[in-house]
């Protein structure tokens, strides 16, 4: 794949295909009859480390299922894990550009509270901005967070 290409849409047919996706014949098949499926926008891992990234239309929240599958997912990996909130503002009709959507909050596991919290974004900043801050945060020169 042409490295330029790497993470565009390049059949648009059969991407929204996989955005249709019909669980309803699940119905029942689990003990608790509120377990609702969830999807990850975008996933990726570095030297041990995972970095989600969750995007919403601006103004939409994250609902209560999905934070807690986030808050639980990230709680599992003890530090090793990260969960990007962003937000943009692009028309249903328009392809959205996640590299420049806005940071919301970020869910990350700290050590020293033994929990996940869900700080707001210090500063505005874009997606790329905080891939390249989480990146370079965890190559092995770098393997501690700032404070």
């Amino acid at each position: 794949m042409n490295p330029d290409k790497r993470g565009s849409i390049v059949v648009e047919q059969a991407y929204a295909q996989g955005k249709m996706l019909d669980f309803s014949k699940l119905a029942g098949a689990f003990a608790r009859d509120t377990i609702t499926p969830t999807d990850i926008d975008f996933g990726t891992e570095q030297n041990g480390h995972f970095l989600f990234i969750e995007i919403k239309k601006l103004g939409q929240k994250v609902s209560e299922g999905q934070r807690t599958f986030f808050t639980r997912l990230i709680g599992c990996m003890r530090g090793m894990g990260t969960v990007l909130i962003a937000e943009h503002n692009q028309p249903s009709t328009e392809q959205i550009d996640v590299a420049s959507c806005s940071v919301y909050c970020a869910g990350v596991f700290t050590m020293h509270k033994n929990a996940v919290e869900w700080p707001l974004a210090p500063k505005k900043m874009t997606v790329r901005e905080y891939a390249e801050f989480w990146s370079s945060r965890v190559e092995p020169e770098n393997p501690v967070w700032p404070a």
